[in-house]
């Protein structure tokens, strides 16, 4: 797998010159990913009519709120992994250890406030109630917050580790 940083819009996309476009013919295409603060990131792609040689409509991809980048699998093909406020903890921090050169700045942010959250439900601030009656979680809830609460750990070092130079 390798990673690609930097492209952010059409004119810094990652350029592909030889794409199937129909049966028989070959054309362009670019990909980058597409960032919005309000909704998140987004892989997009556009390919180039081969006969106007004039670029197509992209299409884009949904959204993920906490991260998204691109990379080159192993037969060279451009794929996109994303994580997003449902992703497994495990995964972002995955992310965050393949990519560490990407745009992290929604994890940074989301991050503080998931540590907090887990803290709460271990010091007994946050609790469940059943009827108006305060029920206690139980030691395998516990044990899954702290598993989860080790692995934010994890991710808050990494992030504190000083990133790669963009290629």
């Amino acid at each position: 797998m390798t990673p690609l940083y930097g492209h952010t819009d059409e004119t810094s996309s990652y350029l592909v010159s030889d794409y199937p476009y129909g049966r028989f013919t070959r054309c362009r295409i670019r990909y980058w990913i597409d960032y919005s603060p309000r909704h998140g990131y987004r892989f997009v792609s556009q390919t180039e009519h081969p006969d106007t040689k004039r670029w197509n409509n992209p299409k884009k991809g949904i959204y993920s709120e906490l991260g998204a980048c691109m990379y080159l699998d192993d037969v060279d093909h451009v794929k996109c992994r994303r994580v997003g406020q449902h992703s497994e903890v495990k995964d972002i921090l995955d992310f965050v250890r393949d990519f560490p050169a990407a745009d992290l700045r929604e994890i940074r942010l989301w991050l503080p406030v998931k540590i907090i959250y887990l803290n709460s439900y271990l010091d007994g601030s946050r609790v469940i109630a059943i009827n108006g009656q305060a029920q206690p979680w139980t030691e395998a809830q516990n044990a899954r917050h702290r598993a989860e609460l080790a692995l934010c750990l994890e991710i808050q070092a990494e992030l504190e580790k000083e990133a790669p130079p963009k290629p």
